[in-house]
């Protein structure tokens, strides 16, 4: 069997259509109604991917939100949240049983699960990062752009590891570092040369598409095209082609 990349659901944001797509009219909005809900609101699922390797390496990229998430009044209101690890397990995967943590970024929608109650959520992996994140939300000096990232980050702090430079590759997984989104956001590559699987963050995991282009968003994807197998867990709202 070869690799596989599952997506793994933590919860459901129902947030504004402007939140997400600022410069889309009303007017756009109106001609798909299709892309809303029934209060005209985007469902958007967060989560992460869990990668399984034939050498038995466990990586999950990205750690949903966590049991404390929660969205913005005004941005929206949270529906479901707090079932990453319960979704890990109906993929068969115990949180011992992963090796690395790859975090994308450190917004606190994507580190949630780094820790629970004061200890590592994944005792057996080491979590990776882009240096320049670290530098950016765990500052040396002067407070953090966010209070709420340090204390997720500090129970893992003797597991976390910067990595540097415009590429690395973690347990078989290539990491290109993409900053915009924050300093240190990471892009994670799976499958062969030429014949792999883009996974840009995990936030998106919902069947949603652009207003403008009526394409497919980025959506969630359960196998590189390198790989074999496939499936979801129960709650995962869809899956597409790479």
């Amino acid at each position: 069997m070869g690799t596989t990349v599952d997506p793994v659901v933590d919860g459901m944001m129902r947030l504004f259509p402007a939140v997400l797509f600022p410069d889309v009219t009303d007017a756009e909005w109106d001609r798909h109604p299709e892309l809303l809900d029934a209060g005209g609101m985007v469902e958007l699922p967060y989560g992460a991917f869990v990668v399984r390797a034939p050498d038995h390496r466990v990586v999950l990229l990205d750690a949903g939100g966590g049991p404390g998430f929660t969205v913005p009044e005004h941005a929206g209101t949270l529906a479901d949240g707090g079932r990453l690890l319960e979704n890990l397990r109906r993929l068969g995967v115990r949180p011992s049983d992963v090796t690395d943590v790859v975090l994308s970024h450190l917004h606190v929608d994507h580190i949630g699960w780094a820790a629970v109650a004061g200890s590592p959520a994944f005792p057996s992996a080491t979590y990776h990062c882009h240096a320049a994140d670290l530098a950016h939300f765990l500052p040396a000096a002067g407070p953090p752009p966010d209070d709420r990232v340090p204390p997720l980050l500090a129970p893992v702090a003797d597991l976390l590891r910067g990595w540097d430079g415009p590429a690395t590759t973690v347990a078989g997984v290539r990491l290109l570092h993409t900053p915009g989104h924050t300093p240190g956001s990471s892009v994670a590559l799976v499958g062969r040369p030429g014949n792999g699987l883009a996974v840009v963050a995990t936030s998106c995991t919902a069947r949603w598409s652009s207003p403008r282009t009526g394409r497919p968003a980025p959506t969630s994807t359960p196998a590189s095209r390198a790989a074999t197998g496939t499936g979801s867990p129960t709650g995962s709202p869809t899956t597409a082609r790479p």
